[in-house]
């Protein structure tokens, strides 16, 4: 149970690496073709909605268990487009949550959504679509504060030892620092780094594949880029799409490493200090348990899959973060977007747009 629990921390922490979901390409459009332009062609009056959908699981062995699982509907509205880019406004409209109401990660969720059900978030992007400004931010933050405090009065009143563990005023000073600016504030909004994160850069058609590092740890990337089929009548000819499969390997004691220090942090001063005074026997506690199990390594596999109608309106995203200990131990977390339902009119795209290279 020991070596059990030490690991799930590992599996806590090490949320690192970049990031499949297959798709067809289709070798027979634009043969002459070398690089995919990811470029916003909108007008104003475009509508979008989607439907994003979040959960995490956990496997062991042969057993899966779905910890936390809620989808959210929200639109997306073009109120203004100029040659420098497009003014849009996010607005929410509904809410979903599956298993227990009464788990904390589902607990935040829908306390989360009763603050912001109706508020929208009013955005800028440039001529390519890269957000550039969120207009609303102060206020956003400012309600954000609010349910920063509210989420932890729900924590912290339901089990009164974690203030001994992890003080609260320190944590709510953390958190509400770190979305008093509009950075922070963009942070918060996921999925418009999902719909738009990519959006201004150049990838060069076809396979690929790159071994880099990250942090220092060994990483192979494996891409795929290209114009798709379509699959359905409201696909178009010129849709594309961008699949990318990372897989980091860290070693299991480094990875133990980091937990530590990030919960030095958080934790009540004379457990951090307690805790840096046995970290090194710990660590070796930890190590001979590893190796008694076989845990050498932790892989953190990513995959993700950006998928984008001929106007740059994206059509599907996904984001899946899998990181295990062995064969038998996973976490996995996972994010989906995917267009319900569109308003607008496909018109020949411009020429010579600015750009930015991307992998």
């Amino acid at each position: 149970m020991k070596t059990r629990l030490l690991v799930l921390l590992v599996l806590c922490f090490a949320a690192f690496a970049t990031g499949a979901q297959t798709f067809n390409l289709d070798d027979n459009y634009n043969e002459e073709d070398t690089t995919i332009h990811i470029v916003s062609y909108f007008s104003k009056g475009d509508t979008m909605t989607y439907q994003y959908t979040y959960f995490k699981q956990k496997i062991e062995g042969t057993d899966t268990t779905t910890t936390m699982q809620h989808s959210q509907e929200f639109m997306l509205a073009v109120t203004d487009s100029t040659s420098s880019g497009y003014r849009i406004e996010l607005t929410p409209l509904d809410f979903e949550y599956d298993y227990d109401e009464d788990s904390t990660d589902n607990g935040l969720a829908i306390l989360a959504w009763e603050l912001f059900k109706d508020m929208k978030c009013v955005f800028t992007t440039n001529e390519v679509g890269q957000v550039t400004h969120i207009e609303n931010w102060r206020e956003i933050s400012k309600q954000l504060k609010t349910a920063i405090k509210s989420a932890l009065d729900k924590t912290y009143g339901a089990d009164a030892s974690m203030d001994s563990i992890m003080p609260r005023k320190q944590l709510e000073r953390m958190l509400t620092m770190h979305y008093s600016t509009e950075d922070g504030i963009k942070e918060a909004y996921e999925e418009l780094e999902m719909l738009f994160g990519i959006h201004g850069y150049v990838y060069d058609i076809g396979e690929k594949e790159i071994d880099d590092s990250e942090n220092g740890w060994p990483q192979h990337i494996t891409a795929s880029i290209g114009y798709t089929e379509p699959y359905d009548e409201g696909d178009y000819d010129g849709d594309y799409a961008v699949r990318t499969t990372s897989v980091t390997t860290i070693p299991a004691e480094e990875a133990m490493t980091y937990a530590m220090d990030v919960a030095g942090v958080l934790l009540n001063p004379e457990l951090a200090d307690t805790l840096d005074m046995v970290k090194d026997s710990l660590l070796d506690s930890i190590k001979s348990r590893f190796d008694d199990e076989g845990y050498s390594v932790l892989t953190v596999t990513v995959n993700e899959f950006y998928g984008y109608f001929v106007n740059g309106w994206p059509k599907m995203c996904y984001k899946q973060r899998d990181t295990a200990v062995g064969d038998n131990l996973h976490n996995i977390e996972t994010n989906a977007i995917i267009w319900t339902s569109r308003n607008w009119d496909w018109v020949t795209i411009k020429e010579d747009d600015p750009v930015h290279h991307g992998i």
